[in-house]
Order: structure tokens, then sequence, then C-alpha cells
């Protein structure tokens, strides 16, 4: 007795299926006035890694730019004028007084 292929015929049942939704689908866009070109295809793949990386490049890279351009064209901060050291001591009470003062040089 001969082995049945049970894929080919399971192939050839799907294919049966899938000619009977056709037609299904078919009939009922013609039954409700619809053209069959507005069916939606959806596609299921996701976003790969590459994608990821090249919309956080795309998001990062001119906050970048523009941080560094901001500091690269900053004027230098003017000398502080005004004491150079101060030192002080912890009184007692929890209070702190100066006990002496140098001036910058200039």
């Amino acid at each position: 007795m001969a082995e049945i292929d049970k894929t080919q015929h399971y192939g050839r049942y799907q294919h049966g299926e899938d000619q009977r939704r056709r037609l299904a689908l078919k009939v009922a866009h013609k039954a409700l006035d619809i053209p069959e070109e507005d069916m939606v295809r959806v596609d299921k793949r996701g976003v790969g890694a590459l994608a990821l990386i090249g919309v956080a490049l795309a998001a990062g890279l001119p906050a970048a730019l523009l941080g560094f351009a901001m500091l690269r064209s900053s004027p230098p901060a003017p000398p502080v004028q005004g004491w150079d050291a101060v030192t002080e001591e912890l009184q007692p009470d929890g209070t702190w007084k100066q006990i002496s003062r140098e001036r910058l040089k200039e």
C-alpha cells in the first residue's frame, strides 16, 4: 500500500481555501459597492535596530551641535573684581567670623 503525501494534500486544500476566501471578499465588495483597490495592507515587520539608531542620531545630533556652537561662541567671562581669598573661622555660637582678606593683584 502506498503512503499518502499529506503535505501535498494540505497544499491543495490551502489553495482551495485561499480561492474561496478571495471569492468571498470579491462578492462582499461587489455587494457593498466598494472598489477592491481600497484594501489596506498591514506590515507587521516592525522597526529594526538600524532604524532606531538613525532616529536617535537624528534627534541628538542637532542638539549636540547647537550646544557645541553656543559654548564656542560665548565670550570669556570678565575677571572677577573683589577679594581673592577670605579666611573665616567658626565661632562657638555657630556663626562664621572673617579673619583676613586678600585683594586680587592687578
